[in-house]
């Protein structure tokens, strides 16, 4: 779970610079920053273990 929680930190981290750039005016740079602070928490997600949605109450209903 660590990978995890480093993973998110560099997500957040990206998210705040593209909050830097975009009050400077550099909305490209902020658009760039947010899409790679995506990737990176996608990237998170992905080594989170299924089971643990399986087990909530958010369960999927199936038809």
């Amino acid at each position: 779970m660590q990978d995890v929680e480093i993973l998110h930190l560099e997500a957040m981290e990206l998210v705040d610079q593209a909050f830097l750039a975009s009050q400077r005016g550099d909305t490209t740079f902020a658009l760039e920053l947010t899409k790679a602070a995506f990737s990176v928490e996608q990237a998170a997600a992905d080594l989170v273990p299924l089971r643990g949605i399986q087990n909530s109450k958010f369960k999927m209903k199936t038809a």
